[in-house]
């Protein structure tokens, strides 16, 4: 049997496919980041002006979670305005 706990194994290979996951992306994801700002832009041109705001922050949360769960060392810069 192993030593460590099987919650420690369960959670030392949730971060080991975390890593993997982050290096196997690494090559595509320029073209994640310009499809998520591309739809982003879109989404936000059909919004009423009232709804904008909020999906402004929904984006900022959504941004935040992704570029922490990337290992990002700081946040990407915020999508272009769109008139």
């Amino acid at each position: 049997t192993c030593a460590l706990p099987i919650y420690h194994q369960f959670w030392q290979i949730l971060t080991e496919t975390g890593g993997e996951l982050r290096d196997a992306l690494k090559p595509v994801r320029p073209q994640i980041d310009a499809v998520l700002t591309r739809s982003g832009q879109r989404i936000r041109a059909i919004l009423k002006p009232w709804q904008v705001q909020r999906f402004d922050g929904f984006m900022r949360d959504a941004e935040s979670r992704w570029q922490k769960a990337m290992g990002d060392p700081e946040p990407a810069p915020a999508p272009a305005e769109q008139p």
